[in-house]
């Protein structure tokens, strides 16, 4: 069974970063320091330490901008909506990948009907 928010307040009831002028931040947690280092480093150390996926795409903007204007949606609301999203985006990629494999066949074959 999985951990819940109050699970993790009890195991780190105070999780502080110092975040300098520069490119460094220090992580502390229940007054100890767990991390020193570039920004970057010190987001990694909390998403480790409370357990966070991470997914690399801009799927949660449903293939617009993220303004929600001039026509375009806005950014997904659930994680089911980006699911669903990443699902048809996908499927709209394979059908165009074969699409692209008709067409080259066909252009072979045309090429070799009219002799090039």
């Amino acid at each position: 069974m999985g951990r819940t928010e109050f699970d993790l307040v009890e195991l780190y009831p105070e999780v502080v970063v110092y975040e300098g002028s520069q490119e460094w931040s220090a992580l502390f947690v229940n007054g100890e320091r767990r991390q020193i280092g570039d920004h970057y480093l010190t987001d990694e150390a909390i998403r480790e330490l409370f357990g966070v996926k991470t997914i690399q795409s801009d799927d949660f903007l449903l293939g617009g901008d993220g303004s929600g204007r001039d026509g375009t949606p806005p950014p997904a609301r659930t994680l089911a909506e980006v699911e669903a999203y990443t699902a048809e985006r996908t499927a709209r990629e394979v059908r165009a990948g074969e699409l692209r494999a008709e067409a080259a066949r066909l252009v072979a074959e045309a090429n070799a009907l009219d002799g090039r």
